[in-house]
C-alpha cells in the first residue's frame, strides 16, 4: 500500500540514485537539463499568449514614460517590468524579445535543478527539468514564477546554514533573497509566517516574519516615484485574477460557491488554510519547507491560472505520490494538448476528451492535487521523509 499510495519506491529510487558516483548523477541531470532547455527553446517558437503581449505592452509603456499599471493593468511589483524594459530596449523585434525572455527562464530553471541536485534530489532535478508543465510555462507561456521559486529556494539554502541564537550573515542573505522573490511575484507571500512558526530564537523568527515584507514594500515604493501609489497598491494586492477557487468550487454547495468567491471569502479561506498548514510542517528544514509551501499554496489557492502550476513543480518532483503523480500526468496532458499552450496535434484530441479547457482546468485537476497534498502530509509525518536523499545515504554509510 505504501508503494502505491505514498510512492515509497520514488523515495527509495531517489536514495539509490543519490548513492551513485557524482559523475553518474551529474550526467543524468545534464542530459535532462539539455533536453529540457531544447524543449523550452522550441516552445518559445509557438504562438505567444496574452501574457507575452502584456510583457511587450508594459515594457514599451515603461520605456515611453507611461504608466503600465493604469494603461495595461500590470499587477506585479516593479522589478519584473524593469527587466522586461531592459530586454525590450536591447532587442529589435518581438521574436528576439521573446527569445531573450525564454533564455532567462531556461537559466532560472537550470538554477532550480542545480539546487535540487545539490540538496541530494538528483532524480527530482531530472524530472523537474523535463516536465512538460515547465516546458510550457517557461518556454511558451513565459511567466515569472520560476524566478520567484529560484530566489526563494536559494534563500532557504542560506537559512539552513544559520546557526546559534543571533542573526547571522546567512539569515540576512536568506531574507534578502526571499524579499527579492516576493518583489518579482508574491508567490511566497505567506511563507514568512511559516518561517516564523519554526522552532528557534524569537529574534530570528521575527526577522524572517518582517524582513521579506519590508523588502517587498521598499520594492513597491520605488514605483511611487513615477506612478500613483493607490493604483500600484490596488493592482498588486487587490488583483482578482481568475478568482475561481477550485477548493470552494469543489467543497462548497454549488448554489453559494460563486457568491463566496465573488465576495472574497476564497481569499480568507486561502489564508486560513495555508497558515494552518504551516503548523503541520514547522519542524522541517527551510529548503524542504519552501517546497512543501509551494505545493500547499497551489492546493488552497483562491484562484487558478496555468502559470501557478510551475511554482509547485519542484515540490511535486521531490514529494511525488499517487495523487501528485495523477495531477502531474493530467496537467502535462493538458499543456501538451492545449492549443493555447504547446498544442501538439496528436495529443490535442486526447486532451479535449480527458481534461476540459482553460476555464475549468483548475477544478478538473484539484481532486488529484488535494489527494496528493493529504498523502504528502501523511508521508511527511514519518521522520524518514523529512530527510534528504543524501542524508539517507550518509546514515546508511554510518551504520
Amino acid at each position: 500500500m505504501n508503494q502505491v499510495l505514498f510512492f515509497t519506491w520514488w523515495v527509495q529510487l531517489q536514495n539509490r540514485v543519490s548513492a551513485w558516483t557524482q559523475g553518474r548523477q551529474i550526467a543524468l541531470v545534464v542530459i535532462a537539463v539539455v533536453l529540457g532547455a531544447m524543449a523550452r527553446l522550441w516552445a518559445q517558437t509557438r504562438p505567444g499568449n496574452w501574457d507575452f503581449y502584456q510583457w511587450i505592452n508594459t515594457s514599451t509603456a515603461v520605456l515611453q514614460g507611461q504608466d503600465p499599471y493604469i494603461l495595461y493593468g500590470y499587477n506585479y511589483p516593479p522589478p519584473w517590468v524593469m527587466v522586461l524594459a531592459v530586454f525590450n530596449n536591447v532587442t529589435s523585434s518581438d521574436e528576439s524579445f521573446r527569445l531573450l525572455i525564454s533564455l532567462l527562464m531556461v537559466v532560472v530553471d537550470i538554477g532550480i535543478a542545480y539546487l535540487l541536485f545539490k540538496r541530494g534530489y538528483t532524480l527530482a532535478a531530472a524530472l523537474f527539468s523535463v516536465s512538460p508543465i515547465l516546458i510550457a510555462i517557461s518556454g511558451q507561456h513565459q511567466q515569472v514564477d520560476g524566478i520567484t521559486v529560484f530566489l526563494a529556494l536559494s534563500g532557504m539554502v542560506l537559512a539552513g546554514l544559520a546557526k546559534g541564537p543571533t542573526i547571522t550573515k546567512y539569515d540576512w542573505g536568506a531574507v534578502l533573497l526571499l524579499g527579492a522573490s516576493l518583489s518579482f511575484k508574491p508567490v511566497f507571500l505567506v511563507f514568512p509566517i511559516w518561517l516564523a512558526m519554526r522552532p528557534g530564537p524569537w529574534r530570528r523568527r521575527l526577522f524572517y516574519l518582517i524582513g521579506p515584507g519590508v523588502i517587498l514594500a521598499l520594492s513597491i515604493a520605488t514605483a511611487f516615484v513615477a506612478y500613483p501609489a493607490n493604483t500600484v497598491i490596488e493592482k498588486i494586492f487587490f488583483h482578482k485574477g481568475m478568482n475561481d477557487s477550485p477548493l470552494l468550487l469543489t467543497f462548497a454547495p454549488h448554489q453559494i460557491a460563486p457568491w463566496l468567491i465573488e465576495n472574497g471569502v476564497s481569499k480568507i479561506v486561502f489564508l486560513v488554510f495555508l497558515v494552518a498548514a504551516g503548523l503541520l510542517f514547522r519542524k522541517m528544514r527551510p529548503f524542504e519547507l519552501a517546497l512543501v509551501y509551494a505545493v500547499s499554496a497551489l492546493t488552497f489557492s483562491w484562484a487558478f491560472a496555468n502559470q501557478y502550476m510551475a511554482s509547485s513543480m519542484a515540490g511535486i518532483a521531490v514529494f511525488l505520490n499517487l495523487g501528485l503523480f495523477l495531477w502531474l500526468l493530467l496537467a502535462s496532458l493538458y499543456v501538451i494538448g492545449d492549443v493555447n499552450s504547446l498544442g501538439i496535434p496528436l495529443v490535442t484530441p486526447i486532451q479535449k476528451n480527458v481534461v476540459l479547457d482553460y476555464v475549468w482546468i483548475g477544478q478538473d485537476l484539484f481532486p488529484w492535487l488535494f489527494i496528493g497534498w493529504i498523502l504528502m502530509v501523511l508521508g511527511l509525518s514519518k521522520q524518514s521523509r523529512h530527510m534528504t536523499p543524501s542524508e539517507h545515504v550518509r546514515e546508511s554509510e554510518d551504520s
